[in-house]
């Protein structure tokens, strides 16, 4: 789980996590958010009995399920332009998974990471 933990934390807070990545007005691609979610679904399955999170692990999975929106949306305001699904569904589910990881319940529609 230490690996996986690591991985999101990177994806999150590295210089190439996705916060920057949006913040550049950069989409990482479908696989990406769908790898993202899959890590995300199986972290939620098996920190399901933890009692608590690790504040870095709250703190990656907050700018998780924070920034993309806010970074992208801002990109939108100055004329760039993204690929029809990146908000509907991707972010949008990105946002979800977060929150399932937070409540420690998977939520069944979401996709899987298969997709």
């Amino acid at each position: 789980m230490d690996e996986l933990v690591a991985s999101i934390i990177e994806r999150s807070l590295g210089e190439n996590g996705l916060p920057v990545l949006a913040r550049m007005g950069e989409d990482p691609g479908q696989h990406y958010f769908s790898s993202l979610i899959k890590d995300l679904k199986q972290l939620c399955q098996q920190m399901k009995d933890q009692p608590s999170l690790s504040k870095e692990l709250c703190y990656a999975l907050y700018c998780l399920g924070r920034y993309p929106y806010v970074e992208y949306t801002n990109a939108l305001r100055y004329g760039k332009s993204f690929r029809e699904d990146l908000f509907d569904p991707q972010i949008i589910e990105l946002e979800m998974a977060v929150e399932s990881v937070f409540n420690g319940e998977w939520m069944p529609y979401l996709i899987d990471g298969t997709e």
